[in-house]
């Protein structure tokens, strides 16, 4: 498997996309994300009866916006993603790559963002979660990213992943767009993409035409 790397200026520009046109991967835009998805969180929440559930999230979204120009990532991801293409893996493969301390400062700086806003239940969890060590960190991080999720308790669960998602999409937004690796296989991988609309297709027909099909189809399927 190969990945061809696209710039998101380039998306669009002809008027005719074909499936085989489709990138398969798509690079985020980080500026306002957390603040936009914090907003629309609240308006959700108005006359919602899971209001109080959609408030919390804006929370956990708006701090995550704030740590996020607090605490930028530097690194360089060239070796990772060569090595990750040799080993025909996408790029940022939750079950290949190794984590870099740099999401315990994330999760410690969403914790300092959110204890003015919690009380109650809610404020002992972080506080709980905020005396932990680096290796239980590491050890919730590793259940969670197999689906063990008996091994972490829900109360702590949203905020290892918030600070997890962070991570990595700090990381994606590094990737360098430039790169163009072999692109034999784009055609099949494009076609995979086009077929593949949802979740439940994964569970009744997996699909194998591309790594990142397989790896999702893999993990919601079961095999």
């Amino acid at each position: 498997m190969s990945i061809r790397i696209i710039p998101q200026d380039e998306l669009g520009s002809s008027e005719k996309r074909t499936a085989e046109a489709i990138p398969p991967l798509l690079f985020p835009r980080l500026k306002n994300l957390y603040n936009r998805r914090a907003e629309r969180l609240r308006e959700l929440a108005a006359n919602n009866p899971l209001g109080d559930y959609l408030r919390f999230a804006a929370l956990i979204a708006h701090a995550r916006e704030v740590v996020l120009y607090d605490h930028p990532l530097q690194m360089d991801l060239t070796a990772r993603i060569k090595a990750a293409s040799e080993q025909g893996k996408p790029p940022l493969d939750i079950h290949v790559l190794p984590r870099d301390k740099h999401w315990h400062k994330l999760l410690h700086s969403l914790i300092a963002e959110l204890k003015p806003e919690m009380s109650g239940p809610a404020l002992a969890v972080i506080e709980n979660l905020e005396k932990a060590s680096e290796q239980e960190l590491e050890q919730m991080a590793s259940a969670l990213f197999v689906s063990d999720f008996a091994s972490v308790s829900s109360d702590k669960a949203p905020f290892i992943w918030a600070a997890l998602s962070l991570y990595w999409a700090q990381m994606a937004s590094l990737i360098p767009e430039k790169r163009a690796p072999n692109t034999a296989n784009s055609a099949s991988s494009a076609r995979c993409a086009a077929r593949c609309r949802s979740p439940a297709s994964c569970k009744s027909a997996p699909l194998r035409g591309c790594a990142i099909c397989t790896a999702t189809c893999a993990k919601l399927s079961g095999t």
